[in-house]
């Protein structure tokens, strides 16, 4: 009885290790979608466009497009130095006082998206990478 209570456990342990391998993965960069291709540095007025579309996209190195679902959103400027916080974007679009600072912004500054998620077919959210471009 012993045995096949053991036997039993062990063959639903190896079924689901078999089944968390089967994870999506997650691709190792993204960027925002624009007309051109994946670019670490973008244009301020390209920047302004895309945050001010909604839903937000963005193409990784996978080849695939996501639209993003929620993210937190933060700018680092270089004069003065400093990152500011400006909340999580939900539904695709992102918090008013980003875009602003979006507009606001300059050549050097760095716009960083973490914990960034879409939603896939199954309605499921799946992590994106950290998101960041520096823009011109």
């Amino acid at each position: 009885m012993k045995t096949s209570i053991s036997l039993t456990v062990a063959f639903c342990l190896l079924f689901s290790a078999k089944t968390f391998s089967q994870e999506i993965k997650i691709p190792g960069m993204c960027m925002p979608l624009l007309d051109t291709a994946m670019l670490q540095e973008v244009k301020i007025d390209s920047a302004v466009k895309w945050s001010e579309s909604k839903p937000l996209k963005v193409k990784c190195d996978d080849g695939k497009s996501y639209i993003l679902h929620r993210f937190n959103i933060s700018i680092f400027t270089k004069k003065p130095l400093q990152t500011i916080e400006y909340g999580t974007g939900e539904e695709g679009g992102i918090p008013i006082l980003a875009e602003n600072a979006i507009k606001k912004a300059k050549a050097g500054d760095t716009v960083i998206l973490k914990n960034a998620v879409y939603i896939d077919e199954n309605k499921t959210e799946q992590k994106l990478p950290v998101i960041s471009f520096k823009l011109q």
